[in-house]
């Protein structure tokens, strides 16, 4: 949400920005910028991946297979996710089907391109797979 004050006596307008971190459990956050400057926003892309292992090749990874079924990829789960590797880790040692939510930002700030992508969700899709 964005707000554009109008410009008062002593300065330009000023642009107030309200966000919620999608990385960080819903943090709020809160930035002013006058109004004219360049405000950099990430572009955020949000993929479903089926589990095929966790743990898998180390402690604390899991290995993704994409929407397409053909490319995998292994993600790191952070320290800070702990609570949701367990829950990852029973879903997929329940036999059933597990699908997670992976969010993806990526921006471009003082000429280089940053990305930043987390697991977000976990869902168990009722159908059963044969190896775990």
């Amino acid at each position: 949400m964005a707000i554009v004050a109008r410009p008062g006596k002593h300065g330009s307008s000023k642009v107030f920005i309200k966000a919620t971190d999608i990385f960080d459990s819903g943090k709020q956050l809160e930035e002013m910028f006058p109004y004219g400057r360049l405000c950099v926003f990430p572009v955020v892309k949000e993929t479903h991946y089926v589990v095929l292992q966790v743990n898998s090749p180390r402690e604390g990874e899991v290995e993704l297979l994409d929407p397409n079924g053909k490319d995998t990829k292994v993600m790191l789960i952070p320290l800070t996710a702990r609570r949701d590797e367990d829950e990852l880790r029973d879903a997929w040692h329940s036999g059933e089907q597990t699908v997670v939510t992976v969010l993806q930002a990526t921006w471009e700030a003082d000429g280089r391109e940053y990305c930043e992508e987390a697991i977000t969700a976990v869902l168990k899709c009722g159908a059963t797979t044969s190896g775990n």
